[in-house]
């Protein structure tokens, strides 16, 4: 990695690479001053990280990514008790190498029972 990070999010992509978003670089916990904010994707196949863009919002501790049905990553939140600021927005982040899956039907049913 580029950027050494703790309180990162890594989220697999449906490609099988790792993609990395926010983090701290400090030693201290969740300092917020050394955010990382550029994201980086790494590349089982060649074992290589790639730089890509950076999203404005500091992410530390207490933030989240989850991979959306359309391929996207939603990566959201950050904030602590330690008298950091709560980001109550978030940043999709979409990478043109990540195949869109094709549109499914969505209707759930009904009725769900334990063990179906």
């Amino acid at each position: 990695m580029a950027y050494a990070r703790c309180h990162l999010n890594l989220t697999v992509l449906p490609t099988g690479e790792v993609l990395a978003t926010g983090g701290t670089g400090g030693t201290t916990g969740n300092d917020l001053t050394q955010a990382a904010h550029a994201a980086e994707v790494w590349n089982p196949s060649t074992g290589q990280w790639t730089t890509l863009a950076s999203n404005v919002v500091s992410r530390g501790y207490h933030a989240t990514s989850i991979l959306l049905p359309d391929g996207r990553v939603l990566h959201s939140g950050s904030g602590d008790a330690s008298n950091q600021v709560d980001a109550e927005r978030g940043d999709l982040f979409t990478t043109l190498s990540v195949p869109r899956p094709a549109p499914r039907d969505t209707a759930a049913p009904a009725e769900l029972h334990y063990g179906t």
